[in-house]
């Protein structure tokens, strides 16, 4: 975690009431803004910024909500937040890019914006699967997100990213297994402000990105609305289709701060997202003439994806020095995905639709921090409904790698699944001394899933009628056969909890253990093709054992913050193989609970300021993880392997010096490298060439010139500057796809 914070985050920093630990911080991300940039801005009444030695040190950032008060070295908890403008000036424009900045955290994904699969101390989502609930929680402004297929948006206007490791949910939120990621827009305030962004890159990339705010009634109404348009040409081009395809990404926000008095205000968030894509083509090893660059398919892929969603958040100061909070979301969103192999003949087609909506209520009360006992209360609740139909065909005239006619056939999957979630959680924390004390977290939850599934298929060689509209039944000149079906529901329950010790060595160093046991609820396999398939997939729970230590040296030029931990998990929700039971040598791939696994490993973040101006953070994941039972097949068991996608080691490195002009204003450098060593992209083959990403390098770079009291700045950026070519993700079916190439630009940003 680093201590030196976004300016332009603390000054918009609103600390949600009320919670002891971890979201309430406004504090430096792995990289932050710089010492420097904290110059001449005013602290807001939510969070205080002692700057005594300007680009000297690192700075100290205090964090306030009602009547409390921390230090973000005294929070005993791995978090790491990134500031508002670390995201603007680093040019991390969608939420799988913060791993740049974070300590044993990855992402992968298979078409760029659409949805990261995240990994925090080796705990993730190991399918991509829309039915599928990620172990770790990502929010949108205190929200829950539920399906990880809607989680790639846009970052753009925000005060702070903050990124929790080790399981959640006895101080708010939904309950998570191995961490949670919220993303905190900036909110209004009663002082116009604003600014404007403007961005032109190569593969045809473009950005306009802005916000303005201010009051509408002064100490009473307050608005902020927000804005970002981004496009750029795929990085794969199709050259069978002639023409240069394009992605689309449009964000909006518009909140409005209301002050009914001065104990009681309200804040509403609307926003809407439409993305049009897809961003990158996939390439697949039945084709090696396949490119970086060029994916020939006789096909285009189709991607459109649309968010609709509000929050209202209510905060109640009440007697007794007591806070209230209240955060209801809606969320819905539509996404329609069309595809085909990868290839320069008719193969197959895929075409995939659904919706979800989803409702969750939160209320926190929580006790002011003036006394030995402080504490939090409070009460969560979560509907969801997720719609989704998908078909395969091989449609007329389809051919065979080799050249051979295909069979016609055709497939079809079709579900609805309801998920319902009740919970109860606390934490209070007790000073037993100044230098002494004790949190203890509880969760008692209540988690429903009902599914209604159902898998068709056609016979072999089935007609076609109408090949235009091949996805739809009536197309099909023959009755489809129901081989895969179920009408279920099941309930969970779950009590979880953290015990959290803390003490005070010295003024400048802090020591903390924390326990706590994680639950992520349970599910069914919407991807079963034969009945023998289908099943209940059971809940996995996690318990975490870990060590920390925060520490300051070198009169606050130097911050070494430091903790191990080791993980015993059970039941993991893994995508892994089973025997088709029609043909006894056939794999097929499915989803199931492996029994046992464990990880080993330490967080290490540093920050230092050597010389004036120039500031170096370095943070590194050690990992070790093992699967220690885990039968992927009735006659294979894959105890010993790793966990998939999670490396060994993962490691930042950031740089930021500022050169200050004699006339005015300065130039200010900076340079980020992340690391990640061998990873494997499956977790039961683990042997294949194809299914590893050796270890690699990805750089970036920036220089540019920033006015006084940063009015305006023209920065020019390079991404990847190495061009460094790797793999996000490679499937045991052949398919791959690439990382981002070299990009580069140049931005400019006017505030106001």
């Amino acid at each position: 975690m680093k201590a030196a914070a976004s300016g332009r985050a603390v000054q918009h920093l609103a600390a949600r009431r009320g919670t002891r630990r971890c979201m309430v911080l406004a504090l430096a991300g792995a990289f932050g803004a710089p010492a420097w940039a904290l110059d001449d801005v005013p602290a807001a009444p939510a969070a205080v910024v002692v700057s005594e030695d300007d680009g000297a040190v690192l700075q100290r950032v205090v964090v306030t909500s009602e009547k409390r008060r921390d230090n973000v070295q005294s929070i005993a908890s791995a978090v790491t937040v990134i500031g508002g403008d670390t995201v603007e000036n680093s040019e991390v424009r969608n939420a799988g890019d913060i791993i740049r900045f974070v300590p044993n955290m990855t992402a992968d994904t298979t078409d760029g914006h659409g949805r990261p699969k995240f990994y925090i101390r080796g705990i993730g989502l190991s399918d991509a699967s829309v039915w599928n609930t990620n172990p770790i929680g990502t929010y949108l402004d205190d929200v829950y997100i539920w399906n990880a297929s809607t989680v790639g948006f846009p970052l753009f206007d925000l005060e702070r990213v903050e990124v929790l490791r080790g399981p959640q949910g006895t101080l708010w939120g939904k309950n998570t297994t191995g961490g949670a990621i919220n993303f905190i827009s900036r909110k209004p305030t009663f002082s116009n402000d604003g600014y404007v962004k403007a961005s032109i890159g190569d593969k045809g990339s473009t950005l306009l990105e802005g916000a303005y705010g201010g009051a509408l009634k002064d100490d009473v109404l307050a608005a902020r609305v927000s804005l970002h348009r981004e496009q750029a040409d795929r990085y794969a081009q199709n050259s069978f289709v002639p023409g240069t395809e394009k992605w689309r990404d449009l964000g909006v926000r518009a909140q409005l701060l209301a002050k009914f008095s001065n104990t009681f205000d309200a804040l509403l968030n609307l926003h809407y997202r439409d993305f049009n894509g897809p961003v990158l083509l996939s390439g697949t090893t039945a084709v090696p003439t396949q490119t970086r660059f060029n994916i020939p398919a006789l096909v285009e892929p189709t991607d459109r994806l649309k968010q609709k969603g509000a929050a209202l958040t209510l905060n109640k100061e009440l007697p007794g020095g007591l806070s209230l909070t209240s955060v209801t979301g809606y969320e819905k969103f539509d996404r329609a995905q069309g595809s085909a192999d990868s290839v320069t003949y008719e193969s197959s087609r895929s075409r995939t639709v659904f919706a979800v909506d989803q409702l969750s209520q939160e209320l926190r009360l929580a006790s002011p921090k003036t006394g030995p006992l402080s504490w939090i209360a409070g009460a969560y609740f979560f509907d969801g409904k997720l719609d989704s139909s998908a078909q395969t065909g091989v449609l007329p005239g389809s051919r065979t790698a080799a050249g051979g006619n295909k069979t016609r056939s055709y497939n079809s999957t079709d579900y609805t699944l309801k998920s319902t979630s009740y919970a109860l959680f606390g934490n209070a924390d007790y000073k037993f001394s100044d230098k002494f004390d004790v949190a203890l977290g509880v969760r008692e939850t209540r988690e429903k899933k009902e599914i209604d599934y159902r898998y068709r298929t056609a016979p072999a060689g089935v007609a076609y009628n109408n090949v235009a509209q091949w996805w739809l039944a009536s197309s099909l000149n023959a009755n489809l056969t129901t081989a895969a079906a179920q009408d279920a529901s099941k309930t969970w329950s779950a009590f979880t909890y953290d015990i959290t010790p803390a003490y005070q060595i010295s003024d400048d160093v802090r020591a903390y253990f924390r326990y706590s046991k994680g639950f992520n609820g349970g599910s069914f396999n919407a991807g079963a093709t034969t009945q023998s398939q289908v099943t209940t997939i059971q809940p996995e729970y996690l318990k975490s054992y870990e060590l920390g230590v925060k520490s300051e040296w070198w009169q606050r030029r130097l911050q070494v913050n430091v903790a191990g931990f080791y993980y015993d998990y059970t039941d993991i929700q893994q995508k892994g193989t089973t025997l088709n039971p029609l043909n006894p040598s056939q794999q097929v791939l499915t989803f199931i609970n492996a029994r046992g696994g464990e990880v080993k490993g330490v967080d290490i973040e540093v920050a230092l300021v050597p010389v004036k101006d120039l500031r170096l953070a370095v943070n590194v994941g050690l990992n070790h993880t093992e699967f220690t039972d885990f039968q992927d097949t009735l006659t294979h068991n894959a105890a010993g392997n790793w966990f998939n996608r999670v490396p060994r080691v993962i490691g930042n490195v950031q740089a930021e010096y500022k050169y200050r002009l004699a006339s005015s204003g300065a130039l200010v450098f900076n340079t980020d490298w992340g690391y990640r060593s061998k990873a494997y992209f499956n977790a039961v083959d683990q042997s294949s060439a194809f299914l590893t990403e050796k270890a690699y390098w990805l750089g970036n770079l920036s220089a540019g010139y920033v006015a006084p009291r940063q009015q305006y700045e023209v920065r020019l950026y390079v991404l990847n500057a190495t061009d460094k070519v790797y793999r996000n993700t490679a499937l045991i079916t052949g398919l791959y796809s690439y990382g981002a190439p070299r990009t580069f630009g140049v931005s400019a940003t006017y505030r106001f």
